[in-house]
């Protein structure tokens, strides 16, 4: 990597980190990293959910955006945006983890839930 760091290939994202903090953890040394690097890649990330792992996500029909897969997408937005400067490269990473049809769904469901809120006095 940019800091001299070894990078597997297979991985959804790399974080290169300097040491910031070490602890003592007893038995071992607990590290505390800082972001130095950071690459986001077009692979399926490995999930873990309710207790297991999972290599996708099941996506509901188009249409039956549910409530967890909606805040699902607005943290992948949030975690995209806060690493990418390009606009083009969030919009095309949420198409391909989510798709078009869940994105249209997820911005109208947003409108909305914003209209609400602005309503009711509380934006």
């Amino acid at each position: 990597g940019e800091h001299g760091s070894p990078l597997l290939d297979e991985h959804a994202a790399v974080f290169e980190c300097r040491t910031r903090h070490e602890y003592d953890g007893g038995d071992h040394v607990i590290l505390v990293g800082e972001v130095a690097g950071f690459e986001a890649r077009a692979k399926a990330p490995l999930l873990f959910h309710r207790g297991q792992y999972s290599d996708s996500r099941a996506r509901p029909q188009s249409g039956s955006l549910d409530p967890d897969s909606l805040v699902a997408l607005v943290e992948h937005a949030g975690f995209i945006a806060h690493h990418s400067a390009d606009p083009k490269a969030l919009e095309a990473e949420l198409k391909h983890q989510f798709g078009e049809d869940e994105l249209r769904n997820a911005a109208q469901i947003l409108k909305a839930l914003i209209a609400q809120i602005s309503e009711s006095g509380q934006g």
